[in-house]
């Protein structure tokens, strides 16, 4: 788990080849704000899941698949 960093890229989930996850952060409309403290999951240094907006297509479940995790965002409560 990280904050996403410039040149950073995924495979949204249903697309076919990469995209800039500054450029999915904006067709997302994601405000200044949260796009500069979004978090971003990794595995094998690839950007698997890009928290509370899209999974990688590289990690999708399918018809073969026999494992998998579940991962949940909860929003950190104000001091």
């Amino acid at each position: 788990l990280r904050k996403w960093k410039n040149g950073d890229f995924f495979q949204p989930l249903g697309m076919v080849g990469k995209k800039k996850i500054s450029d999915f952060l904006i067709d997302e409309k994601i405000d200044f704000f949260t796009k500069q403290n979004q978090m971003v999951v990794t595995a094998n240094n690839k950007i698997i899941w890009v928290c509370g907006h899209r999974l990688s297509d590289s990690v999708k479940v399918h018809d073969k698949t026999s494992k998998f995790m579940e991962l949940s965002l909860v929003p950190k409560l104000k001091d």
